[in-house]
């Protein structure tokens, strides 16, 4: 998938236009023809990714503990504790980025099988699955040379690119500037954090926020 294809990729149910759920992006590849999309076909293929996301509230709030990838079921969003996404993330296999702890919100995690993962921040009331676009989102792409294609992207008609803490760069189109893509030299991930609010994703990424859990 491209860049604004990412974004589509967005959340396990079939109603957020941010990015928590689409298990069947293909990854960006740089193409230019796929990087030139409309606002208006974004929106559409985020839909037809939503849909395949699973129907329902995904998995009740637990108490936190020791979460391992084999534990957390593909397409299943699962509220977690910062030790439980730590504890994931090292067991994962693949780098996991998330906006650090927020205060007062908690966590929800999803992955697909095709190592795709989407840390959500939900206000105290929010369940998992929750189907509203309305909350900020980590999401973690594979992507083969995803700084490479970020670069190229960059040069496209409509793109804001920069680089970041880290020696990354960040991207995001005027049309949907809530949506920011990063990605940095040497790693095969790309990463989408969608808000809301697009001052709020741009700064969180400008200030180096976004980052790998650890």
């Amino acid at each position: 998938m491209d860049v604004l294809n990412a974004t589509q990729d967005h959340r396990p149910d079939n109603a957020q236009p941010a990015l928590t759920a689409a298990p069947n992006s293909k990854g960006f590849r740089g193409n230019t023809k796929a990087v030139a999309l409309t606002a208006t076909l974004v929106a559409v293929a985020l839909a037809a990714a939503l849909t395949f996301a699973l129907s329902g509230n995904g998995n009740a709030d637990r108490r936190s503990g020791e979460l391992t990838a084999k534990q957390v079921t593909d397409g299943r969003p699962t509220i977690a504790s910062t030790q439980d996404l730590r504890s994931f993330a090292a067991s994962v296999g693949h780098p996991v980025f998330w906006a650090g702890e927020l205060p007062n919100l908690k966590l929800e995690l999803t992955k697909t099988a095709d190592k795709k993962v989407w840390v959500r921040y939900l206000p105290a009331g929010v369940k998992a699955g929750d189907k509203r676009a309305v909350y900020l989102t980590v999401a973690t792409y594979p992507q083969q040379q995803a700084f490479a294609n970020l670069d190229k992207a960059s040069k496209k008609r409509g793109a804001v690119s920069e680089i970041i803490p880290g020696g990354g760069r960040l991207l995001y189109w005027r049309k949907n500037a809530g949506s920011v893509y990063l990605a940095y030299p040497a790693t095969d991930y790309l990463v989408e954090l969608y808000s809301p609010s697009a001052p709020q994703a741009l700064k969180l990424v400008q200030s180096g926020s976004v980052g790998q859990v650890r």
